[in-house]
């Protein structure tokens, strides 16, 4: 594996900064078994990167951040501080909007299939509630919330939806009240994902179905931008449906398509069964895979960083040629080739090749 090490004054800093972290068991498997593989990520806006400890679990493959900061940090931290430190706004942009309304109507025309008549649907961390908008224009009787205070009283009063302020930790709703739960990335940033799906599981009717959007393990770029303080956890399709097993949910479909018009997220669609044991049976070859698909990626986006130094594309601001290299050697971005993208994925090459050069020393592979 590649572990990027940080100095060890900044390191103080940054815990100074924040309050203390605590040693959590695996998510998964409740194991305190876990090696570390990156030990430096985006703390902050990106480009601003600082310790951030990753772990795999060697007993089912887990990946998340560990140690991590108590509850109480994470709770004041997404009831007013997440969208303004994550996106630069506390109130949704008009722009925003419109795409969250887009991101909806991509999920909602994908999965109506699978529902065989319409419901009610919560929308599980629904920021100001934009992605509802689509399930309800279709006949749904659509709810949602969300733990950002702003979010929640911009979508009531302007957008005039049914939001309630709450964490998926503590949903304020009913017993098998849902058909459907739509979840597009929340249970990522859940400080405890695990009270979150019981919680799922209770307000779910039985047979119902959780639509869960994710971040793919086939990491798009730097690893420093994938592993940020707003991710707690790392999935691939196998600790997913360990995960969801183990709250009792049976993955009915996984799909790669572009629903959203991103090229990091997959999908899964789960449906809530009656309860049952859960029992794990990992291969150790598993984690071995993982620590060296991480080091692969790494190493081979390192290559790519000095090419385009080699090619003075770094700092340059000709965005045709930066373009031209992106096309030529088969690079993906995040949001295809749309010039926001173009920049930040040099920029983020800049400071992944800085932050490489600066401690050059302390660059291992294990």
């Amino acid at each position: 594996m590649l572990i990027i090490s940080n100095s060890k004054n900044q390191n103080i800093k940054y815990n100074n900064n924040k309050q203390i972290k605590k040693v959590i068991s695996c998510e998964i498997c409740s194991k305190k078994n876990f090696i570390p593989i990156q030990n430096i990520g985006r703390i902050d806006r990106v480009g601003v990167y600082g310790h951030l400890n990753i772990v795999i679990c060697t007993n089912c493959g887990h990946k998340f951040v560990n140690p991590r900061y108590i509850d109480d940090f994470y709770i004041r931290y997404y009831l007013k501080k997440y969208r303004k430190i994550a996106f630069g706004f506390t109130e949704p942009t008009k722009n925003y909007l419109n795409i969250q309304k887009r991101r909806g109507e991509g999920i909602f025309n994908f999965y109506k299939k699978y529902f065989k008549k319409k419901g009610k649907m919560l929308d599980h961390g629904c920021a100001s509630g934009g992605t509802m908008i689509s399930w309800i224009k279709n006949g749904w009787d659509a709810y949602g919330f969300d733990p950002h205070t702003p979010s929640v009283k911009f979508g009531k009063k302007m957008l005039g939806l049914k939001i309630k302020n709450c964490f998926g930790e503590n949903v304020k709703y009913k017993n098998n009240e849902f058909d459907v739960v739509k979840s597009l990335g929340s249970l990522e940033h859940s400080y405890n994902i695990n009270k979150s799906l019981n919680e799922i599981y209770r307000i779910l009717k039985q047979k119902g179905f959780l639509i869960i959007r994710w971040r793919s393990d086939k990491i798009i770029g730097s690893t420093l931008e994938y592993f940020n303080h707003n991710h707690y956890r790392y999935f691939t399709r196998k600790t997913w449906k360990l995960l969801l097993s183990k709250h009792n949910f049976k993955i009915i479909s996984y799909t790669n398509l572009k629903l959203e018009r991103y090229n990091s997220y997959e999908y899964i669609l789960a449906q809530k069964i009656s309860k049952r044991k859960f029992t794990i049976k990992v291969s150790k070859n598993i984690i071995n895979n993982e620590i060296n698909k991480l080091k692969k990626i790494n190493v081979n986006y390192l290559k790519i960083c000095i090419k385009a130094k080699e090619n003075n594309l770094i700092n340059s601001k000709d965005l045709n040629k930066k373009i031209t290299f992106i096309k030529k050697n088969k690079l993906i971005l995040l949001n295809n080739i749309v010039k926001s993208s173009v920049l930040r994925f040099f920029y983020e090459m800049k400071k992944f090749y800085e932050i490489v050069n600066k401690n050059d020393n302390k660059f291992k592979t294990y």
